[in-house]
């Protein structure tokens, strides 16, 4: 929309309008500086992980009970990643239909607290339910 259409009816001095205009101007070139601005070499977009979860466990992790997940990090987990845990029966090799959705909050990553080497425990947070064929 141009400024002319927004100031229409509008009585302003001509200092007034420059002033406008200029910032007008300003936020174009904010706006647009941030449009194009490259994702940082370090920056990695979060992922979404899908996961199976054997019955167990995610009738822990649905009533909230198991706050975390222990898993081989080969996937590179970061807090902000996504999780679909979807149900997994191993001894049908079969999903039964109900996920849950977690955001990850946080990885631990280190050997020191019993974690072996290649493994992270994972801070989620439940975000939704969902009981349907995945």
């Amino acid at each position: 929309m141009k400024l002319a259409t927004i100031l229409t009816g509008l009585v302003l001095t001509p200092g007034a309008i420059s002033k406008l205009q200029a910032d007008v101007q300003n936020l174009q070139t904010i706006f647009r500086g941030k449009q194009s601005q490259p994702v940082k070499k370090n920056q990695t977009e979060p992922k979404t992980h899908n996961l199976k979860v054997w019955p167990e466990h995610f009738n822990r992790l649905a009533s909230g009970e198991k706050p975390f997940e222990v898993r081989r990090n080969d996937r590179g987990f970061k807090a902000g990643d996504m999780l679909r845990l979807s149900e997994y029966n191993p001894q049908t090799g079969t999903y039964t239909g109900r996920s849950l959705f977690a955001s990850v909050t946080y990885v631990l990553e280190e050997t020191q607290f019993g974690l072996k080497k290649g493994f992270a425990a994972l801070g989620i947070r439940l975000i939704q339910n969902e009981f349907k064929r995945v």
